[in-house]
């Protein structure tokens, strides 16, 4: 069991929260995205929750257990059928959940569900499956989140680039709301 269980938890709750119902697929792919935009933004994950490279996209056996052992004080759990097969659904039976996550937190899993949330599921498992860490890795390995922490470092958090990120902005008469949109640019 990792380290930060109950924030791993805790993230799974906020994210299914606000969600309001969420299945599982969605969940592992979201928080995966959510992990990522915390290390984009802050330079560190948000949990120790491990990942894999699999079938559907990255997948956290962590994160599974984790909601799993959540319990019915907070969340029911139910299941469906999906076009891909049997799904288990999440949704809130508490009106106020305690995530016990600080504010940056909450603001990287608002963001991702502001990205996210009205996405298609197929959407999001691409997203996923396109990213650097998920990319890097090969199917069954691990995804390790320490080389994308230490790429992010490089690319996101370096005073250099970010200089030249803004002068480049300028000079190419459009304003980029990261690097990451500059690089696709050119």
């Amino acid at each position: 069991m990792p380290r930060d269980y109950q924030k791993i938890v805790g993230v799974a709750g906020y994210l299914i929260y606000r969600s309001r119902s969420l299945h599982a697929t969605r969940l592992q792919k979201l928080y995966y995205l959510a992990e990522l935009k915390s290390i984009e933004k802050h330079g560190r994950r948000l949990t120790s929750a491990d990942y894999c490279n699999w079938d559907y996209g990255p997948f956290s056996a962590d994160l599974a257990k984790a909601v799993d052992g959540i319990g019915p004080k907070a969340f029911a759990m139910s299941r469906m059928n999906l076009p891909r097969g049997p799904a288990k659904i999440y949704r809130p039976t508490a009106k106020d959940v305690q995530h016990g996550l600080n504010k940056e937190d909450r603001d990287v899993l608002d963001e991702v569900l502001r990205e996210w949330g009205a996405r298609s599921t197929d959407a999001i498992i691409k997203a996923a499956k396109t990213t650097e860490p998920f990319i890097w890795s090969s199917y069954g390995d691990p995804i390790d989140f320490d080389e994308y922490i230490h790429w992010c470092n490089k690319l996101y958090h370096n005073t250099t680039v970010k200089k030249k990120f803004e002068d480049n902005s300028r000079a190419a008469g459009k304003v980029y709301s990261n690097v990451k949109d500059l690089i696709k640019a050119i």
